[in-house]
C-alpha cells in the first residue's frame, strides 16, 4: 500500500491529467470500491474507462449530468 506523501501525489497527478485531457482511464490497475471521486474535478470527460477493476456500487449519477461522456467502459464493474 503506497504512503499518504505517496498517495497525495498520485492524487495531484490525477487533479493535473482530469484537467489537461478528456480521455481517462482507471482500466486494469486493480482497483476497488466505490468509483474514484477524483473524477468529478475534471473539467472535460469524453472517455471514461473504469473497466477490469473490482470497482462496486451504484455508479455515480454526476458523471452523466456533469460530462458529455461518450464512451464509458464498465465492463466487470458490480452494481
Amino acid at each position: 500500500m503506497p504512503s499518504s506523501r505517496g498517495i497525495l501525489l498520485i492524487q495531484s497527478l490525477l487533479l493535473w491529467v482530469l484537467h489537461k485531457f478528456p480521455i481517462f482511464t482507471f482500466a486494469e490497475k486493480q482497483f476497488s470500491g466505490t468509483a474514484p471521486c477524483i473524477i468529478d474535478e475534471a473539467e472535460i470527460l469524453g472517455t471514461l474507462d473504469l473497466g477490469e477493476n473490482a470497482f462496486t456500487g451504484p455508479i455515480p449519477s454526476w458523471i452523466g449530468e456533469k460530462f458529455s461522456v461518450q464512451i464509458l467502459n464498465i465492463h466487470s464493474y458490480e452494481c
